[in-house]
């Protein structure tokens, strides 16, 4: 597996990063929900103000790790890299409630799972880990992983309740690092059903630049024009629509105000389209002078140069905005080679290891390109990857 493992649906909460196993529903997630409860995810990366960390000496990168920190690492690691371990993760820990309790599953997830991959509880643990982070000379960037597949259905009341905490997210951010920035899911804003049919109208729109500014209208405070989507929504889906547009307009107000960028995170090839309709419109309403909202691009995935550009150009060049980016090496791959396989279809990922290393370093180096020509400080990113020889590598040196 590449990078990162798709998040459980639990509220604020996190999973290890080394597999791709299929995801919990939600109804599986409200079983863990008092262990992974009120957590929020983090993740660290390099300061621009900061040198390149060297991986090749072992006293920077373990000098802030206590031995308990550096054997739990360790065997959090070991443990993942076992698939029968990890595909029957769930059931595991479901056996292990019935025997010891919602309380003794707590304690024992407490210091061990939950701690190697959640900066905190509250927001003074955050703060804590955030201070330990910085002293490294690393930055966090603060992840609420709430998020929803077709058919699972959440209420409105779940989705304000989910925009509530992300607000609380995007406070905290403001208040933990220079130039602080969340990762966000969509899908934990409004019914992944509605995301899929907003995607099939951008994708059958006659101009994608007419959906995003409909949207957009929405997202500056006005409403949001229907008329790109009468075709597959009715007044029921319509209302929805303008009622996750406002709380996504909220989330990237306050975002402004408090100078946080908002990284909008890619999930399974069927919502993107969906997500990418939502994220330009909110790039038409936000980004004129900064870059507020981005979009994320899977790297993984053989179509992803192509959109890269194609969004890149639309929003630089039609909507005259400025242009953010997460580029990512992995997440949701299992699930996307299954789908494919059951839907007689091509697979949409790259077919190896070498090839996904190929496209993701072409795509990084485009934008690249771009922030060194013409458009300068109009055209940011993050290159978000764990794999060192390739790829951190490579960006850095471009």
């Amino acid at each position: 597996m590449e990078d990162k493992q798709n998040t459980p649906r639990a509220q604020w909460s996190v999973s290890p990063s080394s597999s791709d196993a299929p995801r919990p529903s939600l109804q599986d997630s409200a079983t863990m929900r008092s262990v992974l409860f009120h957590s929020v995810r983090r993740i660290p990366f390099r300061s621009l103000s900061t040198p390149p960390p060297n991986f090749e000496d072992p006293g920077m990168v373990f000098q802030r790790k206590s031995t308990w920190e550096i054997v739990r690492a360790l065997a959090v690691l070991r443990a993942c890299s076992v698939n029968a371990l990890v595909d029957n993760s769930l059931q595991l820990l479901r056996g292990m409630e019935r025997v010891v309790g919602e309380s003794g599953l707590r304690v024992l997830l407490k210091r061990t799972l939950y701690e190697q991959f959640v900066g905190g509880e509250n927001p003074a643990e955050l703060q804590g880990c955030m201070e330990r982070v910085s002293c490294a000379g690393m930055r966090c960037m603060l992840a609420a992983t709430m998020e929803e597949d077709v058919g699972e259905g959440g209420s409105e009341r779940v989705y304000r309740e989910n925009c509530r905490r992300i607000l609380e997210v995007v406070d905290m951010s403001s208040k933990g690092c220079p130039s602080p920035m969340i990762q966000l899911k969509l899908s934990g804003l409004l019914p992944a059903r509605l995301l899929v049919l907003v995607g099939d109208c951008y994708m059958e729109a006659k101009s994608k630049l007419q959906v995003a500014e409909a949207i957009g209208e929405g997202m500056a405070g006005r409403s949001v024009q229907m008329k790109p989507f009468e075709g597959r929504l009715n007044g029921e889906d319509q209302d929805s629509l303008r009622r996750a547009v406002g709380r996504f307009k909220d989330i990237c107000e306050s975002a402004r105000q408090k100078g946080v960028r908002i990284l909008v995170d890619a999930e399974c090839t069927y919502l993107n389209e969906g997500l990418s309709a939502l994220t330009l419109g909110a790039v038409a309403a936000f980004n004129s002078h900064v870059p507020v909202v981005w979009n994320t691009y899977q790297c993984y995935l053989k179509a992803a140069d192509h959109r890269v550009r194609s969004e890149m150009g639309l929003i630089v060049k039609q909507l005259g905005a400025h242009f953010g980016a997460k580029m990512v090496r992995g997440a949701y791959m299992l699930q996307e080679r299954q789908r494919a396989l059951q839907s007689g279809l091509p697979s949409p990922v790259c077919d190896d290891y070498s090839a996904t290393c190929i496209n993701y370093d072409k795509i990084v180096s485009f934008p690249s390109a771009g922030w060194t020509g013409e458009l300068g400080p109009r055209c940011q990113f993050i290159a978000a990857t764990h794999n060192e020889h390739n790829s951190i590598r490579h960006s850095s040196s471009r």
